[in-house]
């Protein structure tokens, strides 16, 4: 498992790049990876980065909603994401996870995240949207 959550995909399987794996992860980085055709991983900015600025990447599909996300990197990579789209119900005014509200049309649902709780063993819960709630995600 350590391995798996420390290599990249690549064209023959999967590649430790020792500098680019010690990059944090976030679900709203300021940097990306790609391979390029010679076989070398590049790492480069999406946007300005500020001196001091830590320089993250992700490590899923920036598409998936919050539960995915956290549901998927707990699973693959064994950590709860804790930045900041992640912490934020609205994932950054995205509303990406969040559902219209089919009777007034115009408010939102958004999914619940219950944090880990100390004592309990490690498992993820992620269970249906109930009437008048979102749906809530439970990583303990």
């Amino acid at each position: 498992r350590q391995l798996a959550a420390n290599t990249f995909r690549c064209e023959r399987g999967r590649a430790l790049c020792v500098g680019v794996a010690m990059v944090n992860h976030s679900c709203a980085p300021n940097a990306r990876v790609w391979w390029e055709a010679d076989g070398y991983m590049v790492l480069a900015a999406k946007r300005h980065i500020e001196k001091g600025e830590e320089i993250t990447i992700t490590y899923c599909c920036p598409l998936l909603g919050q539960p995915s996300r956290l549901f998927k990197l707990y699973k693959s990579k064994g950590f709860i994401c804790r930045c900041s789209r992640c912490l934020d119900s609205t994932e950054n005014q995205t509303l990406m996870s969040c559902i219209r509200c089919t009777k007034c049309k115009t408010g939102f649902i958004k999914p619940e995240i219950s944090p880990p709780q100390e004592g309990r063993g490690s498992s993820v819960e992620i269970s249906p949207p109930q009437e008048g709630r979102g749906s809530s995600v439970e990583i303990s």
